[in-house]
């Protein structure tokens, strides 16, 4: 039997843009593979009836975004290490700042801020990160600080 060779970094297929994580908790770009990303769009919707109960009209209140992340913690140094790779395993902080580029869309591309989450780790499975964001619509609340 032919013994295999290769060359150049092992990686793991992933959807292509990148994640990263900035505030107390950080994570590079570079040391996440996103696995996939899910849009959710919402909004109010108030009804206004006549008299009788028939609908004549509707009003929409303001949207709200949320996005499900999947990705892979790895270490995407050159001496890449395992304790490393181990320590790329991380939440971030309540409401914390997480950044998506490259997807290519701007539905998904951009800051969003972490609502919630959770890390799961199963014998002969990668590491998996999977994390609830949130971003307003309106202009003016791009960071946690202008919600008040």
């Amino acid at each position: 039997m032919a013994t295999q060779r290769g060359v150049g970094k092992y990686f793991v297929n992933g959807v292509h843009g990148t994640v990263a994580i900035a505030g107390a908790v950080t994570l590079a770009a570079a040391d996440s593979k996103a696995q996939s990303v899910e849009l959710d769009r919402q909004f109010d919707v108030a009804q206004i009836r006549d008299g009788k109960g028939a609908f004549v009209a509707a009003v929409a209140g303001e949207v709200t975004d949320t996005l499900k992340v999947r990705m892979i913690p790895i270490d995407s140094s050159v001496s890449s290490t395992l304790t490393q790779a181990k320590t790329n395993i991380k939440l971030p902080e309540r409401l914390g700042k997480v950044t998506l580029a490259g997807f290519g869309n701007t539905n998904i591309d951009g800051d969003w801020h972490f609502t919630g989450g959770s890390i799961s780790i199963q014998q002969g499975q990668p590491v998996e990160i999977n994390m609830d964001l949130i971003r307003p619509n309106s202009a003016y609340q791009t960071d946690p600080a202008d919600f008040d």
